[in-house]
């Protein structure tokens, strides 16, 4: 459901790209949303290796994709991508570039605080790959005070969309350009250049792969893209839809 304070009072606009699979949120400084919103969506994704049938920049196509459907639910300010982030584990592919983590956390605390200074009460970081992990401490670390920042989707929210999606994979094996990233690709169009391999992507141990993927794995996913389906990219994002209400909702109640 809609809440209340936030279903009504906004113009919000989108750009949809179809040929580029990509949505862009129309927003100017003269917006009711940029004036008077109390949101703000800091999309992160990264510039890394996801096999030959997804794009380098997968992670931040999602990213973007998610945090759009969000402010879709909950108008806000939807900044732009931070696309380049901590993917050190698929430096064995040209192509990859990554920042340390000390960097990124850096960049977005700097982020929030100007989000802050603005006066938006809320900032929910959208993280559209695995690999940021130093972004669930900056959102921690920013709670402290009676400011207010979440990290999205949560754990739970992603084993409810691959519950709701009928995903075949569970997360725990699909962690990389498997049926999950592959689905949302597919419903968003970015899917493309080689065909999707039919077999599995395994690493020997994920906890070794933090060293390089690559040692274990050349094909470069973990996962079995070829379940990949168009409707599990859209139950996907509704399920996400679903979740971030219900957790913004009872946010709000309890912020007061």
């Amino acid at each position: 459901m809609f809440l209340p304070e936030y279903s009504v009072a906004y113009r919000y606009r989108f750009r949809y790209e179809p040929d580029k699979g990509k949505m862009f949120p129309f927003q100017t400084a003269n917006d009711d949303v940029t004036l008077h919103g109390r949101v703000a969506y800091l999309p992160v994704g990264s510039y890394a290796q996801h096999g030959g049938f997804l794009p380098l920049d997968t992670d931040t196509l999602i990213a973007k994709m998610v945090a759009v459907r969000l402010a879709e639910q909950i108008p806000g300010l939807v900044l732009p991508v931070v696309g380049v982030s901590v993917s050190h584990e698929y430096a064995g592919w040209r192509g990859t570039v990554a920042v340390p983590a000390s960097v990124l956390a850096s960049y977005v605390t700097a982020i929030m605080e100007d989000v802050y200074r603005q006066g938006f009460s809320w900032l929910i970081v959208v993280s559209g790959g695995g690999g940021n992990h130093v972004l669930k401490d900056i959102v921690q670390e920013a709670n402290r005070d009676t400011r207010r920042a979440i990290l999205f989707p949560s754990t739970e929210a992603v084993a409810e969309a691959y519950e709701f999606a009928e995903l075949e994979t569970s997360p725990s094996e699909d962690l990389h350009a498997g049926e999950y990233e592959t689905s949302l690709g597919l419903f968003a169009g970015f899917v493309g250049g080689d065909m999707l391999p039919l077999g599995k992507g395994t690493a020997r141990n994920w906890t070794e792969s933090y060293a390089g993927l690559r040692e274990f794995n050349e094909d470069g996913f973990i996962g079995v893209p070829s379940l990949g389906t168009v409707e599990k990219g859209r139950k996907i994002l509704t399920s996400y839809e679903r979740s971030y209400l219900r957790v913004m909702e009872i946010l709000l109640i309890a912020s007061g």
